[in-house]
Order: C-alpha cells, then sequence, then structure tokens
C-alpha cells in the first residue's frame, strides 16, 4: 500500500501572460529610483535652501510657477515642502495632496516599467509626508485612507 498525489490535469497550452525577468526588473528600479525631473545641482540648491529656511521669493515664483503650470507635479512638491518648512501646514497639505492625484493619474497612463516604478515610488513619499501631516492636522480619516492605500498584499 502506498500514498500517491493526483496530477492536475493540463490544459492543451498555458495562458500567454507577461513576464519580467530579475534583471530587467532590477534595471528598471535602478532607472526609476535614479531619475529626477529636477537635475541634482538644484536638488542640492533646494536642499540648502530648505535648511538655511525659505523666504518668500521663494514661495513667490513656486506659486506663480503652479498657477501657470497646474498639472506640474514637481513643483506641487516643492511648493508644499516648502510650505512645510515655512510651518504653513494647511496649505503644504494642499499642495502635497494635488502633487499625489497627479501621479495618481500619472501611473494610470504609465506604460514602461521604469516610469510606473518610479511614479509608484514618487507616491509612496507624499504618503510618506502626508500621514503625519494629516495627524498634525487632525485629518484622522484621510491619514487612514493613505495608510490603507500604501498597504499592499505580499
Amino acid at each position: 500500500m502506498g500514498f500517491y498525489f493526483v496530477r492536475a490535469r493540463r490544459t492543451s497550452r498555458p495562458p500567454i501572460t507577461p513576464s519580467v525577468t530579475w534583471r530587467e526588473y532590477l534595471g528598471a528600479l535602478a532607472v526609476a529610483t535614479e531619475r529626477s525631473p529636477v537635475g541634482a545641482g538644484a536638488r542640492r540648491g533646494a536642499a540648502r535652501q530648505l535648511r538655511e529656511g525659505p523666504h518668500q521669493p521663494t514661495l513667490t515664483a513656486l506659486s506663480e510657477w503652479v498657477h501657470r503650470h497646474p498639472a506640474d507635479e514637481a513643483a506641487h512638491r516643492l511648493l508644499g515642502l516648502t510650505h512645510l518648512a515655512c510651518g504653513q501646514l494647511e496649505r503644504a497639505a494642499r499642495h502635497l495632496d494635488i502633487a499625489l492625484r497627479i501621479v495618481r493619474l500619472q501611473s494610470r497612463s504609465a506604460v514602461e516599467l521604469a516610469d510606473a516604478l518610479r511614479l509608484q515610488i514618487e507616491a509612496a513619499k507624499l504618503r510618506l509626508v502626508l500621514i503625519p501631516l494629516y495627524g498634525r492636522l487632525g485629518k484622522r480619516a484621510q491619514a487612514q485612507a493613505l495608510v490603507g492605500e500604501s498597504h499592499v498584499d505580499l
């Protein structure tokens, strides 16, 4: 007497599904995390300026840019972070939320894997800033919604 496992019936052909190799995935992830719409020099300058203290001309310039280019995610993000550095939490939350909505829209139309990963990483970074910000503002429902959105079943 012995035990045996019944073989599952095989279909005539397995379904065709897209696949990505580990090398392609890691290459796309590297591109997504290295690519930035803002140059390295501009990022260092913005970081230095935020450390030293944002000034009204920066807020004015970014506000004018956002007014002329309302779909510019990076401008909304920078304006939100500048408001946050100035202690203007409501305005910061508003612009960071707009940036997150723009990233969500862009991710729906992303075709390349590198672009999709870059947008997912950008959305995750925005959520990491917005969740505690909403907590400080007493907006528990919005913070909970972002926590739920960031939850991924593996």
